[in-house]
């Protein structure tokens, strides 16, 4: 691609097989879902190739092109290191995931690195392979074309994201019905709610679990989803936080000071940042609509932020206390799991989570169980 772009003669057929390949195509996919599938992307997909042809012209980008500023050669070095280096990086990240992912986890994974865009990195919910982005790798410490260990840092993440959902941790999100009876007959057992999760009922009947719902002590918010859309939203707490906490420790075998101090500030706000989560909590249990808590999470979460923090959190609590099986059991049987987990080690204090939201949080895992355990025939 890169010596594509450094001919003088490039065209528009030239830049349109670019946004073709696979790696760009995911990366439309990706600004896809972020704006709606309903949205035209045609703005994103002229956007992207308006950034190539300045990347072409040697020109610099228009704001999504970081530390190159359209510099081919700084591409071409950058991308020549990624070569050198990917012996050794996927011996580490594989060891590292391998030490944090449930021992039956299998998956393979290809990652695509692109020129343009507006994110560092990114894997799906629902498939395998991730983009990553060369522009905020570019130039590293003393002098180096690549920043190898947060390049590093970066892909463990979003391939943990992959194992993670292979493992099982992520379950599919649901489709916005007016009932539970339609969710379930269209969804099956694959249905985001933590009551199917827990249930040890089986085989799937739309029927048996809308019974379950409608029989649950807790009325009106399975109706509305809340509940869904809140342990929905935990899921995505716990795998963000996971996702770092197995990125950290590949970041302090690289030996990068600079890395470990940068973490330390950003770990620095967690006693505030329990209380994001307790807001959510108290939201959720006041009957807030669905869409409320899709938005209070993606707030959140925006940035790293601070439910990113508060998974962290978690993850580094379960691992240091209750140990590494302990941790990988969590993170395969979900969210109701990951705190329960979480909970056991009796963490309540100023850098931990206050008890009033720890009362909350187990009263749902509590009652969405004994809804799992609910026989409606019995």
């Amino acid at each position: 691609m890169l010596t594509a772009l450094a001919r003088t003669n490039v065209n528009q057929e030239t830049l349109e097989g670019f946004v073709a390949s696979p790696g760009y195509r995911l990366l439309l996919d990706q600004r896809h879902e972020q704006v709606g599938l309903d949205t035209d992307i045609r703005p994103v997909r002229d956007a992207l190739m308006h950034e190539l042809a300045n990347a072409a012209a040697g020109r610099p980008g228009a704001g999504t092109f970081g530390r190159a500023k359209g510099q081919l050669g700084l591409y071409r070095d950058a991308l020549r290191e990624v070569r050198r280096e990917s012996g050794r990086l996927e011996l580490q990240i594989v060891t590292r995931l391998n030490e944090i992912l449930p021992p039956a986890t299998d998956f393979e994974s290809t990652a695509y690195v692109v020129i343009g865009g507006d994110v560092s990195g990114f894997a799906f919910s629902d498939r395998d392979d991730l983009v990553l982005r060369l522009d905020d790798f570019v130039g590293g410490p003393d002098g180096k074309p690549l920043d190898v260990d947060r390049f590093a840092s970066v892909l463990a993440h979003e391939v943990f994201h992959v194992g993670f959902r292979t493992a099982g941790g992520l379950a599919p999100r649901a489709p916005e019905f007016a009932s539970w009876r339609e969710v379930a007959s269209a969804w099956g057992p694959e249905i985001t709610g933590e009551v199917w999760r827990a249930s040890e009922v089986g085989p799937w009947n739309a029927e048996s679990i809308e019974d379950r719902l409608e029989a649950w002590v807790f009325p009106g918010l399975w109706t509305s989803q809340t509940v869904d859309r809140y342990f929905a939203g935990l899921s995505r707490l716990m795998n963000e936080g996971c996702a770092v906490y197995a990125e950290l420790d590949l970041r302090s075998f690289s030996g990068s000071r600079e890395l470990d101090r940068e973490h330390e500030r950003w770990i620095s706000t967690i006693a505030s940042d329990w209380r994001v989560l307790a807001e959510i909590t108290d939201e959720a249990v006041r009957g807030a609509s669905p869409e409320d808590i899709d938005r209070s999470f993606a707030q959140g979460l925006a940035g790293n932020g601070p439910l990113y923090r508060v998974g962290f959190a978690m993850a580094q609590r379960i691992d240091a206390y209750t140990g590494r099986r302990a941790l990988q059991a969590a993170i395969q049987g979900g969210p109701l799991e990951f705190f329960q987990t979480y909970f056991e080690t009796h963490p309540i204090g100023d850098r931990h989570i206050d008890s009033g939201t720890r009362f909350e949080i187990e009263r749902l895992i509590k009652e969405t169980r004994a809804v799992a355990a609910f026989d409606p025939a019995g």
